[in-house]
């Protein structure tokens, strides 16, 4: 086609087109079809007859006396179409003697499936040659939308021609015919779904132009390599028994048999899927034995040489269960921490369950490995239902109770995790090594992980002393030396430590959590993930965001890489929290589910901060009404609320509350107590003691690092603080005053123009963001419909026709102010910022 039409827009050439068959591997047939076709741009063929038509190979006189005409015709161009079909190897070589003897105004063009054989490399030096190669006539993704869609009559959805062009890769012929059966077809997403190389034009099509044109034992070795997804001479020769197989690799690639090598170094190759899935039709069709074989041989090829995962993919292909979980629980006992944990759960719900259904090890290990693959609540049903047989052992049970307790990452309820890590410690101390479940973790490493596990839990409920104890306890057994679970305890440490404000401590777990993940492993360990967020609750205590930002990143890409929403909440509550120092155009997405009670606690006291310093500490009050405190946070914004709306005596009876919670003795806890009192006592008139208090938080959070914590006080005690010029504090008074060259007063508005109710409030704050409705409704956990009838009501009640007016008229109400969460400041470096422009 494309000779075709490159022929016909130069009109001025003569054109020469000989079409090659197999008959042309006569040397004499051959002949006489160049004089043929030569004769017939000339309409004198006579003059052609000085050539040798007995001649036994394309003769010198024959070139030669065809050069001698062609130099008497105009410009001219030879088609020589189909080389490929030419296997007389005289003839071919002859052919490259004339392409060097014809005359500068000749031109040849050859197009075959297979590299020509035809020696040109001088050609190629002189810059003579011009090559067209097969990858080059791969159809883009708007060249196949606009081929379909001129084939088939209507225009096909983004899905459905991205998934025929990754079919077919490209290949033309192959989305032309599939758009020729969808011309009949009307259902296009089952059509696409379905179509493969077992589709009738593609079957006809390929057996005709390829399998039909090979030998018998050619077409016996690629049915049987179609069952492998790549394949290597030393493997196919280990499948078929094929001895020179790396010749028939060669030879099928060289003549564009939909044989494509993988990678530079040649070593590996693989199918074009349409062939592919044509070759694995007719393989099950004729010989229903073949595949599961074939499989297994590859399997057991790949065992051999260490690359296990691809062995249990080829066990589970061929159906051959025993093999592939004999090979899943050789994987170690470190198993569901592993970065490809998700892979070995897939692997495990593939095998069916009348096979594992008496196999109570098997059982255990893809109920908690169904959880990374995104699924925590079948994980939590299936461990459930094995805890429940009456038929298990106490080892069984123990281990059923232990694994439960692991899900704590991945399900919303700390508590209940917290109750079966407490019933598998009772119920590991009495089981003896001999009674444990086979091909699992020994007991000892069970009690570890299951110490991780309540350590987690009592974090996640906000329990952070209890949370420590655990985690340490777990690090001084014996399988916290084990690298996997030592990596896992020191990362929830961190993020207990950094959530407290011990800063140093935070750094130096996540440290050593790091460092040694990047000895055992050069692929990131979904267990670092906690380590990260810890890094990165340092880096927004210290006022460094853009540190902050990067780690956060990286801690949510782990802890979504096998499902940890209970993590990835974590995660988003920092995000949020960078969000309030450094207000972006797209909020955080929140994952799935409800969050812990420590997330909770921190989102509760970012949206109340919201409120406070955006001059609505009565819609702020409303909200905290009746909330419990889990953590200092909380409490402190009921605290600091009520000291914005002049309660400083309510204030002060509410700070009786705060030594009680269980982060309040870490640094960042004892800060918030002395604000808040500095605060108290500024408020009664006692400016001296006021600094004083605030002169011992400074101090306190010089030695941990701690900045935003001043920030988050807002504006008065900020004030207050940079008036403060003690030596002892200037550290600390610059670090925060850098972060905010600039302060300003919020007035306080106890109750807003006509109504406004707490949540029209958090959408009017966030307004001048220019956040999508779309983009507020994830910010709150609301649908977009309950977005645009909030506005309704804002525009309403404001007396606005859209966002710009509502902006205006809050802005005049006080309800926006540049203090909400000291937006527009962009970090440049650990403490300091400069003014966005």
């Amino acid at each position: 086609m494309l000779l075709s039409q490159w022929v016909a827009s130069h009109p001025e050439l003569r054109r020469i087109w000989i079409d090659l068959d197999e008959t042309d591997n006569d040397a004499n047939h051959f002949e006489a079809h160049v004089l043929d076709a030569i004769a017939g741009t000339d309409r004198n063929p006579a003059i052609l007859k000085s050539g040798s038509a007995s001649a036994a190979n394309f003769a010198t006189d024959f070139i030669t006396a065809i050069c001698d005409k062609l130099s008497t015709m105009g410009e001219s161009v030879i088609v020589l179409e189909d080389l490929h079909r030419l296997t007389n190897q005289k003839i071919v070589a002859d052919i490259g003697r004339l392409i060097e003897m014809l005359p500068p105004h000749v031109h040849m063009l050859i197009s075959s499936r297979a590299d020509t054989p035809v020696a040109l490399n001088r050609n190629r030096l002189r810059g003579e040659v011009g090559e067209i190669r097969q990858s080059a006539f791969a159809m883009t993704y708007d060249e196949s939308a606009a081929l379909l869609q001129a084939i088939a009559g209507r225009e096909l959805d983004h899905a459905s021609v991205a998934a025929l062009l990754d079919r077919t890769e490209g290949w033309t012929a192959g989305l032309q015919m599939a758009a020729m059966t969808l011309r009949f077809r009307h259902d296009t997403t089952t059509f696409v779904a379905e179509f493969g190389g077992s589709d009738r034009l593609v079957a006809d099509y390929l057996s005709e132009e390829v399998l039909d044109a090979l030998s018998r034992s050619d077409r016996a070795t690629l049915l049987e390599m179609s069952a492998l997804d790549k394949v290597s001479a030393e493997l196919l020769s280990e499948v078929t028994d094929r001895p020179r197989a790396s010749d028939l690799l060669t030879r099928l690639e060289r003549q564009s048999l939909f044989v494509t090598p993988i990678g530079d170094s040649r070593e590996w190759f693989r199918f074009h899927p349409l062939f592919r899935d044509l070759l694995r039709y007719r393989m099950r069709s004729e010989d229903p034995r073949a595949e599961p074989r074939t499989l297994t041989r590859a399997a057991e090829w790949h065992l051999a040489r260490g690359d296990t995962g691809s062995a249990i993919e080829y066990f589970l292909r061929a159906r051959n269960w025993e093999r592939a979980i004999e090979m899943i629980l050789s994987r170690g006992p470190d198993l569901f921490e592993r970065a490809d944990a998700p892979v070995i759960g897939h692997w495990l719900n593939a095998i069916p369950e009348d096979v594992i259904a008496e196999r109570t090890e098997v059982l255990l290990l893809r109920g908690m490995l169904t959880a990374t693959t995104g699924d925590g609540a079948l994980a939590e049903d299936r461990l459930r239902a094995i805890a429940a047989r009456r038929d298990i052992t106490a080892g069984e049970a123990a281990y059923a109770q232990a694994f439960l307790a692991a899900l704590v990452q991945w399900r919303p309820r700390p508590n209940v995790s917290i109750a079966c890590a407490e019933q598998a410690l009772d119920a590991i101390q009495s089981i003896r090594k001999s009674h444990a479940p086979d091909h699992l973790p020994n007991p000892a490493i069970v009690t570890t992980i299951t110490m991780i596990s309540l350590g987690r839990a009592h974090f996640l409920a906000g329990n952070l002393p209890e949370a420590r104890q655990w985690l340490d306890e777990a690090l001084s057994t014996d399988g916290g030396g084990y690298s996997v679970w030592r990596i896992s305890a020191l990362g929830s440490l961190a993020l207990i430590e950094a959530w407290c404000g011990r800063t140093d401590q935070a750094d130096e777990f996540a440290s050593e959590a790091l460092a040694l993940a990047n000895e055992i492993s050069a692929s990131p360990i979904p267990a670092t993930a906690e380590a990260h967020l810890a890094a990165a609750l340092v880096a927004i205590e210290s006022a460094n965001l853009k540190q902050a930002a990067a780690a956060c990143a990286k801690g949510v890409r782990l802890s979504n890489a096998n499902g940890r929403d209970m993590v990835a909440w974590v995660a988003f509550a920092e995000l949020r929290a960078l969000d309030d120092l450094h207000p972006s155009s797209r909020a955080p997405r929140a994952p799935a589910g409800p969050p812990p009670p420590i997330v909770a606690d921190s989102l509760l006291a970012s949206r109340s901060r919201a409120l406070r310093l955006s001059g609505s500490p009565g819609t702020a009050h409303r909200l905290l009404n009746g909330q419990p405190a889990v953590t200092t946070s909380v409490m402190f914004e009921k605290v600091a609320t009520e000291l914005a709306l002049g309660h400083p005596d309510v204030a002060r009876g509410l700070m009786n509350g705060l030594p009680d919670l269980p982060d309040a003795a870490g640094p960042l806890g004892q800060i918030q107590h002395l604000i808040l009192a500095s605060w108290c006592e500024a408020e009664n008139g006692m400016g001296a003691r006021a600094d004083d208090l605030l002169r011992q938080a400074m101090n306190l959070a010089e030695d941990n690092g701690l900045i935003t914590v001043f920030v988050r006080a807002g504006p008065a005690t900020v004030k207050r603080l940079s008036t403060l010029t003690d030596e002892s504090v200037s550290a600390t008074r610059e670090a925060v005053l850098s972060s905010l060259p600039e302060l300003f007063d919020a007035p306080v508005v106890n109750e807003p123009a006509e109504g406004l109710t707490e949540r029209e409030l958090e959408l009017i704050a966030l307004l001048p963001t220019r956040l999508t409705n779309t983009e507020l409704a994830d910010r709150f956990f609301i649908s977009v419909n309950t977005v645009k009838t909030h506005m309704t009501h804002i525009y309403r009640k404001l007396a606005v026709s859209d966002r710009d007016g509502a902006i205006t008229k809050a802005a005049q109400l006080g309800l926006l102010n540049k203090r909400l969460t000291y937006p527009g400041w962009t970090t440049t470096g650990r403490s300091s910022y400069s003014r966005r422009r």
